[in-house]
């Protein structure tokens, strides 16, 4: 899988085998950063079952994925999490099974319960170049740029549209 961007990123996890990845992550960046993308490629190459993980999770789900004897990579979208679910998957981020390794995915460390920070290895992705976004769309509207910071969101950008955001 080609990721362009986040070269020091890629190294670092790159490094990690099953025996020394960390059992909890957080990925933070802007929306369309390439967390999901990421964490999938980690998952390819340590050969891991991916769960996601929404704000709709139950007890009993969160009991079911601890029993399971799959390697899973676990991940988190954390961004709609209220306080109250961020709590019950305390237990779940504090003790993970042995085949249980989670992401945790947000924007930042803003509304994140502390005592989950305090239990996760983070990793931020840094912002990306104009030339590396280059190579996510035709387009030779600097307009785009403007707006556009991350892979993702020039993919789901439409530049016509884009003309509009600006009161010129």
């Amino acid at each position: 899988m080609n990721f362009i961007g986040q070269e020091k990123l890629l190294q670092l996890l790159d490094n990690y085998t099953l025996a020394t990845l960390p059992k909890t992550m957080l990925f933070m960046g802007e929306f369309g950063c390439g967390k999901h993308t990421l964490a999938k490629r980690l998952a390819n190459r340590l050969d891991l079952v991916i769960q996601l993980i929404d704000s709709k999770i139950t007890n009993d789900q969160l009991i079911e994925y601890y029993q399971k004897p799959v390697e899973t990579l676990y991940l988190v979208e954390l961004q709609n999490f209220t306080d109250k679910n961020q709590n019950s998957l305390l237990k779940f981020i504090e003790e993970p099974s042995d085949y249980a390794y989670i992401i945790l995915l947000a924007e930042s460390e803003a509304n994140i319960l502390p005592t989950i920070l305090n239990r996760c290895t983070k990793f931020q992705f840094e912002d990306y170049t104009k030339e590396q976004l280059l190579n996510f769309t035709n387009s030779t509207n600097d307009l785009i740029f403007k707006v556009c910071i991350t892979p993702g969101q020039i993919k789901l950008s439409d530049p016509e549209a884009i003309k509009d955001l600006f009161v010129l």
